[in-house]
Parts: structure tokens; sequence; C-alpha cells
């Protein structure tokens, strides 16, 4: 049965009600980055005031990775020096550009060291394979054996980075396309063990917070100058035999 058609207004929408709950998700939106960037301010207090590097995690299982020569190699083939690595992608490197400029300075710190390594691993190995490795190795002066510029199969290296690594979050591509991962650099001891978790976007993000509020940025300074004690401290362990 068909039943007659009702006459219906468009709802009338009042200003003022709109008004008020943008504003309130804007404060909620403003007091949630507040909240996240004290939360930075703490753990990197908290990181600078440790005697000692802290004892994250042990890696005891290879991950086996094709480097930007070719070649296929381990990663605990490194076990006995001291390296540090940091998840990027070559088609888009903004995200790890801190992590990756702050690894460059300790290249740099570090030059007379052969005991000492940096990994950068693409969470996009299937678009990002020797090749591209290579070009942005060479762009950069990354050579191996010092370098390794590493790609995996892409569910092992994510599985790697998250359970092994003990990332924060499972590399994803996000609504733009772009992939939407942690990028801090790992620090890993000879015996295997990491040492040390750094967070250069968020030390950057609290900087610029303070700079917003008028006061001196410190904390991008402070983490890198952290890194290159941690690791003055770890070269001096005694490898494993």
């Amino acid at each position: 049965m068909t039943r007659p058609a009702m006459d219906m207004e468009p709802a009338v929408r009042d200003p003022k009600k709109l008004w008020t709950t943008a504003a309130i998700l804007t404060v909620v939106a403003v007091l949630s980055g507040v909240v996240i960037l004290i939360a930075y301010q703490r753990l990197l207090n908290r990181q600078t005031s440790e005697d000692r590097a802290p004892f994250l995690t042990r890696l005891e299982k290879n991950f086996a990775v094709v480097r930007q020569d070719g070649t296929a190699a381990g990663l605990l083939d490194l076990t006995g020096d001291v390296w540090l690595l940091a998840p990027f992608s070559v088609e888009d490197p903004e995200l790890s550009a801190r992590s990756i400029a702050a690894l460059q300075k300790m290249d740099t710190a570090f030059a007379g060291r052969s005991d000492i390594h940096f990994v950068l691993i693409t969470v996009d190995p299937d678009k990002e394979g020797v090749e591209q490795l290579a070009a942005f190795g060479k762009e950069r002066g990354m050579e191996l054996p010092r370098w390794w510029l590493a790609a995996a199969g892409q569910d092992f290296t994510h599985t790697f980075l998250k359970n092994q690594l003990r990332y924060g979050m499972m590399p994803s591509l996000g609504p733009d396309g772009k992939w939407l991962f942690d990028p801090a650099i790992k620090l890993i001891s000879r015996q295997r063990h990491v040492r040390g978790s750094f967070d250069f976007n968020g030390a950057a993000a609290v900087d610029a917070r303070m700079a917003a509020d008028g006061k001196t940025p410190e904390y991008l300074e402070a983490l890198e100058k952290l890194l290159e004690r941690r690791i003055n401290e770890l070269l001096t362990e005694t490898p494993e035999k």
C-alpha cells in the first residue's frame, strides 16, 4: 500500500550551536596536542637523566635482507659491532628526514671507527628495490660496509620492526597513499641488545612548541648529544666471543 507523501521541512542549523561545536573540537585538538608534547618532554627528560643506556630487548633471530649492492646478508652479521637502524621510504623520505640527518651526523662524529654501522630499511620493499636503494645511497655517500640500505619482504619487514625492534606501530599506508611509520632510531649494542630509541620527530615537535611559547628550543640538540654519548658508551663494551 502506498502511503501519501509527507511534507518535510529542511532541518534548521543553529549557527551558535555549530560555532560552539567547532570551538569544542578545536579545544580538544589543542589539548590533545599539548598532552602529546608533554609526554614527549617527559620521555626525553627521562632519557637524558639515565646514567646508562637502557636494555629494551635483545635480537635473537637473524633477519635476512638484500643490500644496496644486491648482496644478501643478515642483520645479526653485525653482531660484535655497534649499529643504528631506522626505517625509511626512498620515495617519500620526509618522515625519516630528521632521523637520517642524525645518522649522518653520527657517521661524521665517529668517522674513524670501523666498528659502527648505519642501517636504513625500506618500509616499501615491493616498490623500492636494489636500484632505488643504490641511487638513494650514492646521492648521499652512503656506502657499504658502513651503511646498509636494506630491503626484505614487506610483511616480514613490518613484523620485524613491530615485534623484534619494538617500534610503536606497524607501518601502513595513509589515505594520501604515503607510508605512516615510526621513524625513530634504534641503537643496538655489540651483544645484540636494543639499547635505546631516539625520536627526533618528537624532539622537533617539542622544540617547535617551545619556540611558539617564546622559549629557546633545546630538545633536538640534546637528543643528538645523548645519542652520541650512548654510542660512545656502547663502543667501550667488549664484543661477544
